[in-house]
C-alpha cells in the first residue's frame, strides 16, 4: 500500500503540521525545526508525489488534500509554505472542526495573476513547464535563489539547503507538472470567506511570486484574519530569517493557546 511518508520532531503541547511547497520536500524545514520543536509536536510532512512519499503521485488538489487530512492528527495547526498553504486552506474548509488553526507563509489562495489581482504570469509559469523536462535541478535552484537575498551567510545557507533538498528522491516530471497545474487553476479566494477557523497568514516584503499587496487586498477581503510582513524577506523566510519568522508562529501559537482555554 501507498503511504505518506512524515517525520515528527518535539514535545509541544500543540500539533504543528507543516507542508511544504512546489517540487520541495519536508527538508526545506530544517533552519527552524530546532527552535520550534520546543514549542510543537512537529510533522514535517513530504507531500503527495515528493521526497519519501513519490510513491503517491498523480494525485488531484482534492485527493492530495484528504490523503493529508486522514494521515495527520485531527485538532492540530495546519501551516503550509506556498503551494502548501493551498492544501492547507482546503483542509481548513472541508474540515474546520478538526483543525485548530491555519497558517499561510507566502503563499496565495491565488497564484494567477488576474484582474485586480497580483500573481505570477501565465507565460511565467508555462515557461518553467515547458523547462522541467530540460532540467529539473537548474529550475530548482534558481527558483530557490531568485526567492533569497545574497549575502555570504545566506549564500552559505542556500548552497547547504540545496545539497539537503537532494537528498531525497527526485519526483517525477508528472508530479511536477500536475502541482504547476494546481498553481495555475485552484483559486480559493471567495471560498476563504467563509473559513470558520483563525488564519495567520504571513509574506515575504521582496517576495516576487506572492507579491504583498495581495496581503492588502485581503487585510479588507478577509478582515478576521491576522497578517504579518517579513521585511527583507523572499519567498523564503524559513532561510532568511528563521528567527523572525520561529517568534510569529510561537505567538500565534500563545493566542491560539489562549483561545482554547
Amino acid at each position: 500500500m501507498k503511504k505518506l511518508h512524515w517525520e515528527t520532531i518535539g514535545n509541544g503541547s500543540i500539533n504543528l503540521i507543516l507542508l511544504h511547497g512546489w517540487g520541495l520536500n519536508n527538508n526545506v524545514w530544517l533552519f527552524i525545526i530546532k527552535k520550534l520543536s520546543n514549542h510543537f509536536k512537529l510533522y514535517l510532512v513530504d507531500l503527495p508525489g515528493f521526497g519519501y512519499s513519490n510513491a503517491l503521485n498523480d494525485c488531484s488538489f482534492n485527493e492530495i488534500s484528504e490523503i493529508l487530512f486522514q494521515s495527520m492528527p485531527k485538532k492540530s495547526i495546519w501551516l503550509g509554505w506556498s503551494m502548501g498553504g493551498l492544501f492547507v486552506n482546503n483542509i481548513g474548509l472541508n474540515h474546520s472542526k478538526q483543525v485548530i488553526a491555519l497558517i499561510n507563509i507566502c503563499s496565495s489562495p491565488c497564484f494567477i495573476s488576474k484582474k485586480n489581482w497580483p500573481g505570477i504570469s501565465d507565460s511565467k509559469l508555462m515557461r518553467m513547464f515547458n523547462q522541467l523536462n530540460k532540467n529539473y535541478k537548474k529550475i530548482i535552484y534558481y527558483f530557490i535563489e531568485i526567492q533569497n537575498q545574497q549575502t555570504k551567510e545566506e549564500k552559505l545557507s542556500i548552497d547547504f539547503f540545496k545539497k539537503i533538498i537532494f537528498s531525497k528522491p527526485i519526483p517525477e516530471i508528472n508530479t511536477l507538472k500536475n502541482g504547476l497545474k494546481i498553481l495555475k487553476n485552484i483559486d480559493l479566494r471567495e471560498k476563504m470567506i467563509k473559513l470558520k477557523v483563525p488564519l495567520l497568514r504571513i509574506y515575504g516584503e521582496l517576495d516576487n511570486l506572492v507579491p504583498i499587496e495581495i496581503n492588502n487586498i485581503l487585510n479588507v477581503k478577509w478582515p478576521n484574519t491576522y497578517s504579518y510582513i517579513i521585511k527583507k524577506s523572499g519567498h523564503a523566510p524559513f532561510i532568511s530569517n528563521p528567527e523572525i519568522l520561529c517568534n510569529i508562529l510561537i505567538k500565534f501559537k500563545k493566542k491560539i493557546k489562549m483561545n482554547l482555554q
